[in-house]
């Protein structure tokens, strides 16, 4: 290896600072020179030019800083890396598990510090406190995620995310958490459908989610092309999305996400979640409801005149049950009048977007006056578990659904309706009934 050399500098406070060069491998046929200034003393630099030496040479590499903690490094990561590649939602769900449960554990540390054993306790003490695999799993791949980064771009020498396990063979100290699944009872659905009956602004979201089993963000990022009427087929083709003002604090982001009050924020399409396009049949009666919807809206777009309110995307939709590479990107809406035209499926009498906020107060109200365990999803969880009391193959739910993966439609969403139940009982009755 080439001598290690120290040149002084003189500050203009009249203080004297050090630095440190080397050769590295040249490049193009040119001599190369690594260098690093501000350090206190010939022996600092001369001890830190030895280390960035060492591991250049073992590693190809110069480590860029030896004082940095993991928790400023994955705001770096963050901003430089996860901003460029990935979607705003999912950005959204790193920040939330970074901030909640990594950087308290492991925020402190020096990057340099941090080792496997150190992530492989911070996994084992989630697991003790019930966390369940699915968020086990979600941690872990931000860690290593990040990490490599880290040592793909010369913060750390080599990533210590490396073979860590999610414990099998040991009972957590804390039962492992569970999200309740709800079935809503046929009952209760019928209630519902009669509080927000047709011409409501409600009624048509809840139909979908309820004999569709579409994601609430798929369902508001619907437009009238997704809807083959011949065919009587539904594309889903992207969800919708709310992007937030960064000037807010969390506070106000919290409180006011989605409404008037969230500054600069706008709702923007996105791929669907897993990039789920596909498309689904639709019943006759849904069909003839939607047909008289959008007879409805072309009527009331010539009452209202110029009265009535437009949207327009930045990028043109596509409408064919594929990924579009323009579309993979946020594409934000406006009633700026510039861009592409968008013909909401949900909107209100006057054109105005009825959007997912919008049906949180819907929400609160179905659980205060018909079934307090509603949500929007549980609509979801409710379809897949009929088309399977009914049935269904397992295979063509988990098409319909959007599943990324077959044995997710079994394992979480479909669960024993009354009368499924019932006809399994019916079943048992016959096997063992006296000969």
């Amino acid at each position: 290896m080439n001598d290690i050399i120290i040149r002084e500098h003189i500050l203009k406070s009249g203080k004297k600072s050090y630095e440190y060069r080397f050769e590295i491998c040249p490049v193009g046929g040119k001599r190369k020179q690594v260098s690093k200034s501000g350090f206190p003393s010939k022996t600092a630099a001369r001890k830190a030019g030895f280390e960035a030496q060492a591991l250049y040479y073992n590693k190809g590499t110069v480590i860029r800083s030896s004082k940095m903690s993991y928790s400023d490094f994955l705001d770096i990561w963050i901003e430089k890396d996860c901003k460029i590649s990935l979607k705003e939602s999912t950005i959204t769900g790193y920040q939330k598990r970074i901030n909640n449960h990594i950087k308290p554990a492991l925020g402190g540390m020096n990057i340099h510090s941090i080792s496997r054993e150190d992530i492989q306790d911070f996994i084992n003490d989630k697991f003790d406190n019930g966390y369940s695999r699915n968020t086990l799993s979600s941690l872990i791949g931000i860690i290593s995620k990040s990490l490599n980064y880290a040592a793909d771009n010369g913060y750390i020498a080599v990533s210590p995310a490396v073979r860590i396990k999610i414990p099998i063979n040991r009972t957590p100290a804390v039962p492992t958490r569970r999200v309740e699944r709800v079935n809503i009872p046929e009952e209760a659905v019928f209630n519902i459908l009669q509080r927000f009956p047709e011409n409501t602004s409600p009624h048509i979201p809840i139909l979908l989610g309820y004999e569709c089993g579409l994601r609430i963000g798929e369902v508001f990022g619907l437009v009238w092309e997704d809807i083959d009427f011949e065919n009587r087929t539904l594309t889903v083709n992207r969800q919708v999305q709310w992007h937030q003002d960064e000037l807010l604090s969390k506070e106000e982001k919290a409180r006011n996400n989605g409404s008037k009050l969230c500054g600069n924020g706008y709702w923007y399409f996105a791929n669907p979640k897993y990039n789920s396009f596909r498309t689904i049949y639709l019943t006759e009666h849904l069909v003839e409801l939607l047909k008289r919807e959008h007879e409805k809206q072309l009527k009331m777009e010539d009452t209202y005149g110029e009265y009535y309110t437009h949207y327009y995307s930045k990028y043109k939709l596509h409408f064919s049950a594929k990924a579009n590479p323009a579309e993979s990107i946020n594409n934000p809406i406006s009633t700026g009048k510039s861009g592409f035209k968008v013909n909401f499926l949900c909107i209100r009498d006057n054109g105005t977007y009825y959007s997912s906020r919008s049906m949180q107060h819907v929400s609160r109200l179905i659980k205060k006056e018909i079934y307090e365990n509603f949500s929007f999803h549980a609509l979801r969880h409710t379809h897949a578990s009929q088309l399977y009391a009914a049935g269904v193959s397992e295979k063509y739910i988990s098409e319909r659904l959007g599943h990324k993966a077959d044995h997710i439609t079994k394992d979480v969403y479909i669960h024993l309706t009354d009368r499924a139940r019932t006809n399994d009982i019916k079943i048992l009755d016959t096997l063992y009934t006296e000969k």
